[in-house]
């Protein structure tokens, strides 16, 4: 979660050794999907940090504008951008260092002259966005609240947070944040509606406001970022399998990487694999070693899973398949072959 946490630092840390932090934004249940798509409407709304940030790096900003109009925010928001903007400005890279957290590890990050340069102009881009789409709101709900609870919203949330969400319970706005948890106790404490980056895109896709090839490549920058659990289908895979070149590189291998979580409904993932690895095996310009290596490593995600079975998985793919390959039993036949000498199960 991005509670109390700098979001800036977490999306602008330039780590090319590490993972970035899992970013959870959704539970990965069709029925939330489907739930948040019905509050989508041309309703107005309020943004977090994490969010702003989302939509401007996906360069949709203008469309999430020309849709739901000037996008309200918090003064503490623009306020906590422009702090942090005057500490990197103080900073020598030569004496300074981060520590950011994945998982149960710790991450040392020693910062470079390109680092530091590369936030600031991010985190001004940030602020100029501020002024051209946004209008910072009043927070009135806060005159209705005891101060004793005042105070503890802040411990958990922080100060940007809480004024967001007390933002929209007094306006009736929609909340926009890709931090899960956030969403989740500004719903329980101030019932107010939530939404993420995915059903809006969604929602753009399905108004023609942005193209089916735009709609893969935001997804595919999500799940690159480690935005968990971005939903994804076929067609969004083949993409990151064209972009990748059917190599086993970037961003092929950070949709392969979601195989492997055990958030995921493992029957949508066997779905999922099995149409693509007919569209892998069927690829009549790509040479064995490259498909081999694609396989193995969607296996080996595959196979890790802590919950499941590794035989039944294997099995369940196997049998989706023979009847995938109806019409090619010889393909399945080789893929099969293939999928027993790289498990050895």
């Amino acid at each position: 979660a991005l509670i109390n946490k700098n979001p800036i630092e977490i999306f602008y840390t330039m780590r090319d050794a590490h993972p970035m932090p899992p970013i959870k934004a959704f539970t990965g249940s069709a029925k939330d999907l489907s739930s948040a798509a019905a509050l989508i409407k041309s309703q107005k709304i309020v943004i977090d940090l994490s969010s702003f940030i989302t939509f401007h790096e996906l360069n949709l900003t203008k469309l999430l504008v020309k849709k739901f109009g000037t996008l309200g925010i918090a003064r503490s928001l623009v306020d906590r951008l422009e702090e942090y903007l005057a500490e990197l400005q103080n900073i020598d890279p030569k004496n300074y260092s981060t520590v950011t957290s994945s998982g149960d590890k710790l991450i040392h990050d020693r910062l470079s002259r390109e680092s530091l340069d590369f936030r600031i102009k991010k985190t001004k881009s940030l602020i100029a966005a501020t002024k051209q789409h946004c209008k910072i709101l009043p927070i009135n709900k806060a005159l209705e609240i005891k101060q004793t609870n005042l105070d503890q919203y802040v411990r958990v949330l922080g100060v940007s947070n809480t004024d967001t969400m007390l933002i929209a319970s007094g306006t009736g706005r929609l909340l926009l944040s890709d931090d899960q948890l956030f969403r989740m106790l500004a719903n329980h404490e101030m019932k107010v509606d939530t939404i993420w980056t995915q059903p809006l895109l969604l929602s753009f896709l399905a108004d023609k406001e942005i193209s089916p090839a735009d709609y893969d490549e935001k997804i595919i920058h999500l799940i690159e970022k480690h935005y968990v659990h971005t939903s994804f289908n076929i067609q969004t895979m083949i993409t990151a399998a064209k972009l990748s070149k059917w190599r086993l590189a970037p961003p092929l291998t950070a949709i392969l990487e979601v195989f492997g979580d055990k958030g995921v409904d493992i029957n949508s993932l066997l779905n999922i694999a099995t149409n693509f690895l007919y569209e892998l095996w069927k690829h009549a310009t790509l040479d064995v070693s490259a498909k081999n290596a694609i396989l193995a490593s969607l296996l080996e995600k595959l196979t890790k899973r802590e919950q499941d079975d590794p035989k039944k998985v294997m099995n369940s793919l196997k049998k989706r398949l023979r009847v995938r390959f109806k019409l090619w039993p010889t393909g399945a036949e080789e893929l099969i072959q293939n999928i027993d000498i790289v498990t050895d199960l």
